[in-house]
């Protein structure tokens, strides 16, 4: 039954996108409300006195202790130098201004990203609206036409023309959910990772904080990806169909039986267009894979202590 639920809540809002897809400015708006509130969550799960702000709170405290005590213990046996002291005094440091400037660091990543996704697509297409793609390709759905052939031609063509709109709309949609898909994921991201920074101060755990940051990089380049996919999609529809970037297309687009002779190639470029907004995904992955946010880290942080103790010990 949830299932069925669940199928439900997915087939009947994008059945009515495919219908009328209404103003994708509005979508906008409401994502960036979304977003607002992801970001007043976060503040509130950080509050002092939320029980999720008192856990991690807790945890770092806890981890805080275990980690200095362990490392103080040794040092004054003899077992390890001043300079893993200072690292570990230094990285305790870094991680409670990671936890304090968490809402800021991450939102800042966001923002990057997606100015970096509207310079490449106002590059491309001419404007950074993240929706005016996906308005352009409904539009281009809306006001094709074809025009009137003999009776024997007709069943042919009719066949070409209802599977390339079709290919067209599911094209429009797919658009559609991988922009949202990348703003849901960057708002997953970041409600999880807060509860992972404490885990930087042990050795054991802090990979887990480091598969974080990959997975949420992959969804900044998820962002980048998408939007650059998206904008070929659309300069390859108005090359087709000869339109212009600038215009959303309101008059009948009218293809008669020398377009519809080029559907071949047509189907053929939409299906690759398919699969690469299908493959975002995959690439986004390999981007955030490549990131070793815990490496470079240690990296800075060793260096840090290394030149105190150098100091200290002059």
């Amino acid at each position: 039954m949830r299932f069925l639920i669940g199928i439900l809540f997915v087939v009947l809002p994008l059945l009515s996108y495919a219908a009328d897809p209404g103003s994708m400015g509005e979508t906008d708006g409401v994502f960036r409300v979304f977003l607002n509130n992801v970001s007043s969550s976060i503040t509130a799960i950080q509050s002092a006195g939320s029980p999720s702000g008192d856990f991690v709170n807790a945890l770092y405290l806890a981890l805080v202790i275990l980690r200095l005590g362990w490392v103080v213990a040794k040092w004054a046996f003899g077992s390890v130098a001043v300079e893993e002291v200072l690292y570990t005094i230094i990285l305790i440091l870094v991680v409670s201004s990671m936890m304090a400037s968490y809402n800021f660091l991450t939102s800042a990543m966001h923002d990057w990203s997606t100015s970096f996704a509207g310079s490449i697509q106002k590059g491309m297409i001419g404007t950074s609206d993240p929706y005016f793609a996906l308005e352009f390709i409904y539009d281009v759905v809306q006001n094709i036409k074809q025009e009137d052939a003999g009776l024997l031609d007709s069943v042919s063509s009719a066949l070409r023309f209802a599977v390339m709109a079709s290919t067209i709309q599911l094209l429009s949609i797919m658009s559609f959910f991988v922009t949202a898909w990348a703003t849901w994921g960057y708002a997953l991201a970041k409600l999880v990772g807060w509860m992972l920074v404490p885990l930087l101060l042990l050795p054991a755990t802090a990979q887990w904080f480091n598969k974080w940051v990959g997975f949420f990089v992959g969804f900044l380049f998820y962002e980048i990806l998408g939007r650059a996919n998206i904008a070929m999609v659309l300069m390859l529809i108005t090359s087709f169909f000869n339109l212009s970037l600038t215009v959303r297309p309101s008059r009948p687009i009218i293809l008669n039986g020398d377009a519809l002779s080029d559907f071949t190639g047509l189907l053929a470029m939409l299906f690759v267009s398919i699969l690469a907004l299908a493959s975002t995904g995959k690439f986004a992955v390999a981007f955030g894979g490549a990131v070793d946010g815990m490496g470079t880290l240690n990296g800075a942080v060793k260096k840090t202590a290394k030149f105190a103790a150098g100091r200290i010990m002059k």
